[in-house]
């Protein structure tokens, strides 16, 4: 450091949250990397000379005379200092900051910002990341079309405000989706992908606080209805053309569903009395099944849920 004489260090900057490196500083403030210091010192306000010399003059004289003589001269000895100083110090920091960007050919110096890693560079694709912009930005991550998905998912938790995931078909290790129980705010889970097994929904269970699932072209069956069954918080299912039937659909007695999309199941009427269970049902598409126009008739008249078909 140019003030203390410390050496440089890698830490988080107080301003921009990124990693950098630094002069670590010892006099009392956050440490900030070069650019953030920059900006600081540039845009700090000065603080100014209190002419207290006078106002103690006029305070202490008893008579009148001499205690407005001292207000007056206070006023424009503040007024004269006070200017003087702000000009210089405004001078002095714009000069600063004028070398500090010809230095940089007309640019704010950017070698305080992080490497770009081969996790950003996926991040970038998924999500639209930057590199030395706060990860915490990043809410939502498509993973239908990246290939490195395996490398991608245990950086996840470097993004903690994350809500939704969309994954593809090239996870080539369903255990690496144990990352999702580490994500605090994750609400919503899309899977795009012909391989999604019970291995897949093993993981995704242990999630507590996802919301709304929809399975795509996966192979789900009755035991992945039961394990997706055990999230708390479960509202909106969906899973077109899945494997499932009556049976299947029973073990989602107890559940906190609210929208479930069972088209082209292998639902038959025997699913209605387990669907009049579910407490918050309230829309319900069993599109292209063996239910019949009496058994959906029942539905709308005893719970008043929509149904779509």
């Amino acid at each position: 450091c140019v003030d203390c004489g410390m050496t440089a260090t890698v830490i988080d900057c107080g301003h921009c949250q990124q990693p950098a490196e630094i002069a670590a500083s010892a006099h009392g403030g956050q440490p900030v990397c070069e650019t953030c210091e920059l900006i600081r010192a540039a845009s700090e306000p000065v603080s100014l000379v209190r002419p207290s010399t006078p106002f103690r003059l006029a305070s202490m004289s008893r008579r009148p005379f001499l205690s407005l003589f001292g207000v007056i001269l206070a006023v424009f000895w503040f007024g004269g200092v006070a200017w003087l100083y702000l000009r210089s110090a405004a001078e002095r920091r714009l000069s600063a900051f004028a070398d500090a960007l010809e230095q940089a050919g007309g640019r704010l110096p950017t070698a305080s910002l992080p490497k770009e890693t081969a996790f950003d560079r996926l991040l970038r694709q998924a999500a639209g990341y930057q590199r030395g912009a706060n990860r915490r930005a990043v809410t939502v991550v498509d993973l239908r079309e990246a290939r490195d998905v395996d490398a991608l998912l245990p950086g996840l938790t470097s993004c903690p405000d994350l809500v939704c995931i969309k994954l593809g078909p090239h996870l080539a290790d369903p255990g690496g989706l144990a990352v999702v129980r580490r994500l605090p705010r994750l609400t919503d889970v899309v899977i795009d992908a012909s391989a999604a097994d019970d291995a897949w929904f093993e993981q995704l269970a242990e999630c507590r606080t996802l919301r709304r699932v929809a399975v795509r072209r996966g192979r789900v069956t009755d035991r992945a209805l039961e394990l997706l069954a055990r999230l708390p918080d479960l509202a909106v299912l969906t899973i077109p053309d899945a494997a499932v039937g009556d049976g299947g659909l029973a073990k989602l007695n107890g559940s906190a569903l609210q929208e479930l999309d069972v088209r082209g199941s292998a639902a038959t009427d025997g699913a209605i009395e387990t669907l009049l269970r579910l407490p918050k049902l309230r829309e319900v598409n069993l599109g292209r099944t063996a239910v019949t126009p009496e058994a959906l008739d029942r539905l709308r008249r005893e719970r008043r849920i929509n149904v779509v078909r």
